[in-house]
């Protein structure tokens, strides 16, 4: 998925942190509780991967890595679940390519009564559980 973001520590990069979505060329939507312990200038973005493995052999034509420029995370949030939402902006524009470009949004709202009828699928970096490994995780809704 070419907008599909993982964020990961400039001191481990073979690792998903966290996991956001481009929605412009310098704007991604995260969880603000990725920033809670550790400071914007801790972290790297990294788009156009599935595959965060530092190895020879792990060819990804399309990676890309960022800095963060500046960071709003949501005025109510409290460091809990609610109102978890982050926009990074990064330092540079994002050159679109065949395996990075933002999320197509809705042009306008979906009326209430008729979000039921859609189904929707969630993709990102992280684990899906306890373990201690990173994996790419799909569910579809």
């Amino acid at each position: 998925m070419p907008w599909m973001v993982s964020i990961v520590k400039k001191i481990k990069p073979d690792v998903a942190a966290c996991s956001g979505t481009l929605v412009a060329s310098k704007y991604i939507i995260s969880a603000a509780h990725c920033f809670k312990h550790l400071p914007k200038e801790a972290f790297e973005v990294i788009l156009g991967t599935d595959d965060l493995t530092q190895h020879p052999n792990n060819f990804q034509p399309y990676q890309k890595k960022f800095n963060l420029h500046k960071l709003y995370k949501h005025p109510s949030y409290e460091g809990k679940y609610h109102n978890d939402v982050a926009i990074i902006e990064l330092e540079n524009d994002v050159t679109f390519s065949d395996g990075i470009f933002p999320i197509c949004l809705p042009e306008r709202e979906t009326p209430t009564n008729d979000r039921a009828k859609f189904s929707v699928t969630l993709a990102g970096f992280g684990s899906t559980g306890y373990a201690s490994y990173i994996c790419v995780v799909l569910h579809t809704f």
